[in-house]
């Protein structure tokens, strides 16, 4: 299974790509074989709401370009960063819950939120989502 994962300004000393690692040998234990290809964006524009239980970042899918060749897509993004989106109704709280996956144009995409703990039970959990919708 190939899965585009876009990095969004993600700081170096967060480490993720070893997270990524974590969730591929976990994955791989179930007999989920995983190559990740990693491409760095930096997206600026995007839409933020509540849907009752927890944020969602919306409109991403359009603002980096998916891979056509990959089974999935991800966003990953610094969600410090995003702290208190411009526009928003609503702050997005640094702790606030921090993954979705959604099916586009056929296939799973996924967004994560990174704060600073480290995140491979989330990328796993998300790509687990991914592959039910597949």
């Amino acid at each position: 299974m190939k899965i585009s994962v876009n990095l969004n300004r993600i700081p170096l000393s967060y480490n993720i790509k070893d997270d990524f690692e974590k969730a591929r040998l976990y994955l791989l234990k179930h007999n989920v074989d995983i190559t990740f290809t990693f491409k760095d964006v930096s997206v600026k524009g995007y839409v933020s709401y509540w849907n009752g239980s927890r944020w969602l970042l919306s409109q991403t899918q359009n603002l980096v370009q998916l891979d056509p060749s990959a089974d999935m897509d991800m966003f990953v993004f610094d969600q410090a960063e995003w702290a208190n989106p411009k526009g928003s109704k609503f702050p997005l709280k640094p702790n606030t819950p921090n993954g979705n996956c959604f099916p586009m144009l056929g296939k799973p995409f996924i967004n994560i939120g990174r704060f600073t703990s480290p995140d491979w039970q989330q990328i796993a959990h998300e790509i687990m989502h991914g592959i039910v919708e597949i």
